[in-house]
């Protein structure tokens, strides 16, 4: 067997149109198809490959957390290279998600930002922050007036991103009371709150 014969991959098509399928190794020959018998059993093949994860669906979910945990920078570079090689295809496909998922772009972005202020607490309730900025999305969509999620002790000012120190209000509100610990808003708005200082939570 030449090292071309050897080398060859699924889906390989010949000069004659005809498509490589698989090798029988017992028999060391070859198996060529037609373009269109290699979609039937491709599709065929996907079609089993589906039905077998969706029966084994926790372990296949188990393996993979393995092997992304085991090879780590693998994944990552590899991530990397298909964005770079597809980011035309997938654009359009990111900025409908981000028009969509909104509260959750917000939600990430802020995570980020207190992440780097090291201001997190350790008993951060992630699920009911999320909600935070669900709400403002939602609030923001039924009364047509734009809404924010403020941090009511600033994190400029060393207060914490957690359930305890958020709130919503109105975009505008949010900008006026911008970062200053003593903000002038309306009664109906919380102005204080309990928040942790970095300096004693366990970040």
């Amino acid at each position: 067997m030449t090292d071309e014969t050897s080398s060859l991959k699924q889906g390989t098509v010949r000069a004659d149109g005809l498509v490589f399928w698989a090798r029988d190794k017992k028999r060391n020959s070859e198996y060529w198809i037609t373009k269109e018998k290699f979609e039937l059993f491709r599709e065929r093949k996907n079609e089993r490959l589906r039905s077998w994860r969706k029966k084994h669906h926790e372990k296949v979910r188990e393996e993979a957390k393995v092997y992304r945990l085991n090879s780590l920078e693998k994944c990552r570079e590899r991530n990397r290279l298909w964005s770079e090689r597809n980011r035309k295809r997938i654009a359009p496909k990111l900025k409908a998600w981000k028009q969509e998922n909104k509260a959750r772009c917000c939600y990430v972005e802020e995570q980020r930002r207190a992440r780097k202020l090291a201001q997190t607490p350790n008993d951060s309730w992630e699920s009911v922050v999320l909600g935070f900025f669900e709400i403002s999305e939602r609030v923001s969509g039924c009364l047509r007036i734009r809404h924010a999620v403020d941090h009511i002790y600033p994190l400029s000012k060393g207060g914490s991103h957690c359930h305890r120190n958020l709130q919503v209000l109105p975009f505008s509100l949010n900008s006026r009371k911008s970062a200053r610990l003593k903000a002038d808003l309306p009664n109906c708005y919380r102005t204080d709150g309990f928040w942790f200082s970095p300096k004693t939570a366990e970040v």
